[in-house]
């Protein structure tokens, strides 16, 4: 717009600019009629013959053509200046705009992190119970495999009841063993997505994973402990091989389910790489 309005005021100047230049150019008024010389200068007039133009009216031309300039070079400046202060709000207001955005994504960030730690803090401590429980079933369990020879023996025999309590103790070791490897795998896996979350590193998934595979191994201890609870009521049981072989099936239900629950780890392990530099691994099953 402010282009438009200075051509404008530019052709009038020119316009007005050309008309003062035709009539003043000689200092003298044209002739009346072609052939008519003009008169000298400082001669009057003749009659019939327009008088000299004044040089008032050059000047007044020549004033009014640098201030037609003197207004487009304001407008241009001004529009000029305008457009910087544009330049300027639009800036600051992008970059509270981008400072606020940081500011809103670092306090989601941190109040992520804290919901995160008081989750872990929880599993962890739960795991913990429960570790410790078992350890505690364990040891007394081994601790009633005297009484529960002693009872099966007066049922089924010194030989076969040694057998039975041989039997059922190695495949429970087994399973318990089988079951703490899980667990010191699950801290680990633990341990490195708290590490990856510390520094920046979008872990959901493969907490959401690893949470799944700890749930798993906690039923397969509780079926476990089911199992052994099973064992030690077996001696009173009216019919001592059919209580064993119900037993031994609860004990193949625990060992399908510490299969899945290995599984659901292993699922874990390819999430807990992908947070990992490509220089190192995660622990392997």
């Amino acid at each position: 717009m402010a282009r438009i309005v200075a051509a404008a005021l530019l052709a009038t100047v020119l316009f007005a600019g050309g008309v003062a230049y035709a009539q003043t150019d000689t200092g003298t008024a044209p002739a009346d009629n072609a052939g008519t010389p003009s008169p000298a200068p400082g001669t009057p007039p003749t009659p019939g013959q327009k008088p000299p133009v004044r040089p008032a009216l050059k000047e007044k031309a020549n004033a009014i053509r640098q201030e037609t300039k003197e207004r487009i070079d304001t407008a241009q400046q001004n529009f000029q200046d305008k457009r910087e202060t544009i330049k300027e709000n639009f800036q600051e207001k992008r970059d509270a705009v981008q400072e606020n955005m940081q500011d809103k994504r670092a306090n989601l960030k941190e109040a992520v992190m804290e919901k995160r730690d008081a989750l872990q803090g929880a599993i962890q401590t739960r795991r913990e119970d429960i570790k410790a429980a078992l350890a505690d079933k364990r040891e007394a369990f081994k601790e009633q495999a005297q009484e529960r020879r002693d009872a099966l023996k007066k049922k089924l025999g010194e030989r076969k009841s040694e057998n039975i309590e041989k039997s059922f103790s190695s495949m429970v070791d087994k399973l318990d063993a089988a079951i703490d490897r899980l667990n010191d795998l699950a801290t680990k896996l633990d341990g490195i997505i708290d590490r990856a979350a510390a520094q920046g590193a979008d872990t959901a998934a493969a907490q959401a994973a690893l949470d799944t595979a700890t749930m798993k191994i906690a039923d397969a201890a509780t079926a476990l402990e089911a199992a052994k609870s099973q064992y030690a009521s077996m001696a009173t049981s009216s019919n001592p091989k059919a209580a064993f072989e119900a037993v031994r099936t609860s004990a193949q239900g625990v060992a399908e389910k510490v299969r899945v629950a290995r599984q659901a780890l292993m699922d874990v392990v390819p999430l807990v790489r992908a947070l990992r530099p490509a220089t190192t691994t995660a622990p392997t099953i």
